[in-house]
């Protein structure tokens, strides 16, 4: 009788359920925190106070902050005191030459897509033109990019 139900069933009915536990939850809210300037680098996160800021108990904020400390996004002090981690100056320059080679790779991709007739094309061939001026605007093989867009 199953199996002729699931047959007739539509897509959206039968479509694949997500888990999201409440840990992946505050984990994602901690992070959003972390980058969003909230929790700033060298703060202390006490799992007690944290577990009050989002409402929660103590186990998904434990858990969610031992998955942000193998991130490397908090480092545990003894007694699992946990801090929010400071980037060195090496670090953010390898983040933003990675972001770099990141939009770069997008502007490729989007360069490489069939045209798009329109208004539409022009908007995007304007905004990688301007990604690219502000991304690579020293490296001399990226030139052509931005002649090519500003046709």
């Amino acid at each position: 009788m199953l199996r002729g139900q699931l047959a007739g069933a539509s897509a959206e009915s039968t479509s694949i359920i997500e888990k999201y536990t409440l840990a992946d939850q505050v984990y994602e809210k901690i992070r959003a925190a972390i980058f969003g300037g909230e929790f700033k680098p060298g703060m202390e996160l006490n799992q007690v106070e944290v577990a009050k800021h989002f409402g929660v108990s103590r186990v998904p904020v434990r858990e969610a902050l031992r998955r942000l400390q193998a991130e490397r996004l908090l480092s545990a002090n003894p007694y699992q005191r946990y801090v929010v981690a400071l980037l060195s100056l090496e670090q953010l320059l390898e983040l933003h030459d990675i972001r770099a080679e990141l939009e770069a790779f997008g502007i490729r991709r989007t360069l490489a897509a069939p045209l798009v007739c329109g208004a539409g094309a022009l908007r995007t061939r304007r905004r990688c033109s301007v990604t690219c001026a502000a991304v690579c605007p020293r490296k001399s093989g990226w030139s052509w990019i931005a002649n090519f867009m500003s046709r």
